[in-house]
């Protein structure tokens, strides 16, 4: 946390010790010699009827607190160094975000939005694109229409959707049963070439948005991760084309609402 903080503000943290951190003392009751940390954003009067908070601040937290997450995002643990040596603990977890577009909530649809560009790179800049390479799926959610909410059209039930789920995740437990992982989420770059055979046509369309994209590393590990979970819900051994496409489809929204 110091360092991501140093990176953010270039300079060190300042520790304080405050009438506060209720949820530190809940930890540190239930595990001795723990070390915790509270931070937020600036109170002054705190627990009085003059208490006031720095609007302000509320931004440079919520900021600070998404890059503090991207090293458990990715590596699924957390290292802590002391001078008595490095601590690892477990942080395996699933994250799901959600945010508008822009201010007014209406961009790209020019028509509605009533935000200048300027506004809404500044809006967009809340989220680092590091932070977004972590995402493995980030989409573009569409206004509905009248005709979406009355038609006759019917989604794949929630039952259907689940024993489609159960068979991949019993497919991925036998694939890894002789590693030490269970999905393929968890797929280490390392591992890809072994566990995520692509054919051909789908190793040619990778590359050409890869390079049409301008992904990173990280995001193309984390499209061929995502193909490799489409293609064990249909069944398929080799990864193909629509797998992949789909995979990509997951991963352009930011690449292009983010490029304003």
């Amino acid at each position: 946390m110091v360092a991501v903080f140093r990176e953010q503000y270039g300079r060190d943290p300042k520790v304080e010790a405050i009438h506060a951190g209720v949820e530190c003392g809940l930890f540190a009751g239930k595990l001795p010699g723990l070390d915790c940390v509270s931070f937020g954003p600036d109170l002054t009067e705190i627990h009085t009827c003059r208490e006031r908070m720095h609007i302000a601040s509320v931004q440079r937290v919520w900021r600070y607190t998404l890059e503090v997450l991207r090293q458990p995002l990715e590596e699924h643990r957390i290292v802590i160094s002391r001078v008595s040596g490095n601590y690892v603990f477990p942080a395996s977890f699933l994250m799901v975000a959600a945010m508008n577009p822009c201010p007014c909530g209406f961009y790209p649809d020019l028509s509605r939005c009533t935000c200048a560009p300027g506004d809404i790179s500044r809006y967009l800049s809340r989220v680092s694109q590091p932070f977004l390479d972590r995402m493995d799926l980030c989409v573009q959610v569409e206004a509905l229409s009248y005709e979406d909410l009355h038609g006759e059209e019917r989604c794949e039930s929630s039952a259907k959707m689940r024993e489609k789920a159960t068979a991949a995740a019993e497919i991925q437990a036998a694939r890894y049963r002789q590693e030490s992982i269970h999905f393929n989420s968890e797929l280490k770059a390392g591992q890809i070439e072994k566990y995520c055979i692509l054919e051909k046509a789908a190793e040619e369309l990778l590359e050409d948005a890869f390079r049409r994209l301008r992904l990173s590393a990280r995001s193309y590990h984390g499209i061929i991760r995502t193909a490799r979970t489409i293609a064990d819900l249909d069944g398929a051994v080799k990864i193909g084309v629509p797998h992949i496409s789909e995979a990509i489809c997951f991963r352009s929204a930011d690449k292009s609402i983010w490029r304003i």
